[in-house]
This record gives C-alpha cells, sequence and structure tokens, in this order.
C-alpha cells in the first residue's frame, strides 16, 4: 500500500470511529424508539432496493416490487439457555454495489437527496444495533468495474468499548468481507440477508419483541403508501401483501385530488385514502434552493391521508399510542402529534432519528424560501383540505 492511501485509509477508520462511538453507546441501552423502529429502517432500506439491473440488456436498470421475509420465532427464543438466539431480515430487491455496502459498514450515506429513496443506507440502519452489535450479511453484489454479479459475506462489528477497540474492529470488519461467485440457480443467494445475533447485546431479544410489535401495529398502514414492497412474511406466516381492494375511485375538480376505498384481510381494516398531486409553487422554489438550481417551476407536491373507518364507514378514533405522521414510513417516537387520520408524505422534513417533524420556528427565510418548519406546515396544512374532502366524501356515501 502507498504511503498515501496508508494515510487516506487511516484518516477513514478514524472518521469512522468518531462517527459512531456516542451512537454505538447509546444502543448500548437503546431507548424504545430504537427497539421499536429497527423493523422499519430495514423495511425501508429493503424498498429503497426495489429494482433490478438486467446485465444481459446492457446493464439497464427496472424496477420492480421487493419481497421481504422476517424470521424470528418468539417460541424457539423464549429460554434462558445458551441456544443462539437469531433474528434474520432479508429481501430480494437490488444487488449491493460498492456504495451501498460500504454506507452499512461504515455508516455514511450513498443516497442521493431526490423524492424517490426514503432514508439513507448507514444512518439509520445504526438503530438496528438495539438487536445486536454483530451483524453477519450477505447477498448479490454488483461489480460495477467488471458488471458482474457476485456473492458476498461480511461481517459488522461493534463491540468495542473505546476508540482503540473499534478501530481494531473496523480492520476487522474490513478482512471479514469476502466475494465468491454467484450461483443464479442457488435461491438462497438471490437474498439479500442480515443476520442479528440476539446474545450480542443485553436488550437484543426485548428490541426483537418490540419491533414485530410495531411491525403488527403499522404494517397495513404502510402498504396503504408504498407500492415499492410486494410482500412480506412474519416466520411461516401468510404473506402480507397489499390485499386491498380498490371499491371507489373518483376525481375531485380535475386533477385536485382521488380517493379510494382499501381494505385489508391481515387486520380487517378498512381505509379511505385521499391522495393529492399537484404542482406547486412553494415546495418548487424550495426544492431549487436545495439543489442549488437556479429556478425549477415543476415540482409535484404529494400529499396523502388515510381514514380508518369501521364497517359502517364511521371514523375510528385515533390512540395516544397510534403514530400518525408517515414519510412513506411510521416516524415512531412521533406519537405527541395527533390528528384524526394518518399523514404521509415524502416531502416531510423529519428529524434525525426520525422521531418527529420540525414544526418551531420561522416558516419563510430572509429570501421568502420555505424552512424546513414552513414546508411541514405547508405539508400538515395540505393534509387538513384533504381531511375536509374524505368528510365530505363519507357523509355523501
Amino acid at each position: 500500500m502507498s504511503d498515501e492511501k496508508a494515510d487516506y485509509s487511516k484518516l477513514f477508520s478514524k472518521k469512522y470511529v468518531s462517527d459512531i462511538k456516542d451512537r454505538i453507546h447509546e444502543l448500548e441501552n437503546p431507548s424504545k424508539i430504537d427497539q421499536m423502529r429497527w423493523i422499519w429502517e430495514l423495511i425501508q432500506n429493503a424498498k429503497d432496493c426495489s429494482k433490478e439491473i438486467d446485465l444481459s440488456e446492457n446493464g439497464s436498470i427496472k424496477y420492480k416490487p421487493v419481497d421481504i421475509k422476517v424470521i424470528f420465532d418468539i417460541s424457539k427464543n423464549n429460554d434462558d439457555n445458551d441456544e443462539k438466539k437469531n433474528l434474520i431480515f432479508k429481501h430480494n430487491g437490488f444487488p449491493f454495489t460498492n456504495d451501498t455496502l460500504n454506507s452499512i459498514m461504515y455508516k455514511c450515506s450513498s443516497k442521493e437527496e431526490d423524492d424517490e429513496s426514503t432514508g439513507h443506507f448507514g444512518t439509520g440502519f445504526m438503530s438496528t444495533h438495539s438487536l445486536s452489535l454483530i451483524i453477519q450479511i450477505q447477498g448479490p453484489y454488483l461489480s460495477e468495474n467488471e458488471q458482474k454479479i457476485k456473492y458476498v459475506k461480511a461481517t459488522i462489528y461493534r463491540e468495542g468499548k473505546n476508540n482503540k477497540k473499534l478501530l481494531e474492529e473496523f480492520t476487522k470488519m474490513e478482512k471479514s468481507r469476502t466475494f465468491s461467485e454467484y450461483d443464479e440457480n442457488d435461491e438462497e443467494q438471490k437474498w439479500t440477508t442480515f443476520t442479528y445475533d440476539l446474545n450480542k447485546s443485553n436488550f437484543g431479544k426485548q428490541s426483537a419483541i418490540l419491533g414485530i410489535e410495531s411491525f403488527r401495529k403499522n404494517i397495513c398502514k404502510v402498504l396503504l403508501f408504498c407500492s415499492d414492497i410486494n410482500s412480506i412474511q412474519l416466520n411461516g406466516e401468510e404473506p402480507i401483501s397489499d390485499e386491498s381492494s380498490i371499491k371507489q375511485q373518483q376525481n375531485i375538480d380535475g386533477n385536485y385530488c382521488k380517493i379510494i376505498e382499501k381494505n385489508f384481510k391481515y387486520e380487517n381494516s378498512k381505509f379511505i385514502i385521499i391522495s393529492s398531486e399537484e404542482i406547486n409553487k412553494e415546495y418548487s422554489k424550495r426544492y431549487a434552493k436545495m439543489h442549488d438550481l437556479d429556478q425549477v417551476d415543476d415540482k409535484k407536491f404529494k400529499v396523502r391521508i388515510a381514514i380508518q373507518v369501521d364497517e359502517n364507514k364511521q371514523i375510528k378514533k385515533q390512540t395516544h399510542k397510534d403514530t400518525c405522521l408517515f414519510c412513506t414510513f411510521p416516524l415512531i417516537g412521533s406519537e405527541n402529534y395527533q390528528l384524526p387520520y394518518i399523514v404521509d408524505c415524502p416531502h416531510f422534513d423529519t428529524m434525525t432519528e426520525r422521531n418527529g417533524i420540525y414544526l418551531d420556528g420561522e416558516e419563510y427565510d430572509s429570501k421568502n424560501v420555505l424552512t424546513n418548519t414552513g414546508l411541514n406546515h405547508l405539508i400538515l396544512n395540505r393534509s387538513i383540505d384533504l381531511f375536509e374532502i374524505g368528510i365530505d366524501w363519507l357523509i355523501r356515501n
């Protein structure tokens, strides 16, 4: 290794330790929010892999909803013996690239800020350490230099209690990364798999249980808004998919909004969805500023709400434990914000840990551009308009 490369590697490893050490110490005694949130970070990353590459077509990329499996059998993890207890999460989405694998292993975002990706690999992924401080990773890997699919295995180690140990684990992680030939006839190699050894955290089993509880409570609400997920299967249960049937769809005032009625068998629930997608000048102006563009006039502003109703189309009341704010996925920890409906918007400016939104402060900056607070108020005000339309529709139907 050249002196330049050695210096760069040393600098990168020190930055890595600086970036993760405080968060790792927090996750040694995780908050309840982290213990409920990990499942959504994993599902979010899987959702953002809802595309596949076809190397036979000159490397063209096409989108395809992902399938997800979560394996954690409480009955087999309910004793106190030393038997290894694992939680396994897997998806069949787009293969790892060098960027996405590095971002997960070394906690750095590989995603461009756009309207499609709902999270950032690496940053939110850290919350999954509430399950375990050691994670086994394996799955298909796209070697972009060779334009070839390989199979990669790697291990994330984050048990270090001090800088020296974390640096040693950094080197250990690098050495753990191995590549082999990809066998397209091996069904298991088509899945990207994360294996969490629950023994490697004092709270591993508790985090697994709380995350699964949050999953059961919110998964149908997520599928209302997320078309990039084809199905999710928990253990040997029936796969959960968008089992809804569209009862009615109509336009209000031209392209003003759409009203759709959906049903789910999984929890015997019914929702009325009111969605709006239209060009918004204020959002376009903010988008231009955030992306260092001179001017953007045609950015679409997307807001959706869902009203849960009973068989008589009477609105079901939300409880103080229900999450009302969604940025495709529930903002776990935002339960202090209570609405009589669910509001989902990919444009929400969320707090770093995705446990709330900014609502305090000025709504416009000195150049009359929406701040993060102003953007969130714009979304919530639009959601109120949609709720009024939904109420009117329920009265008339």
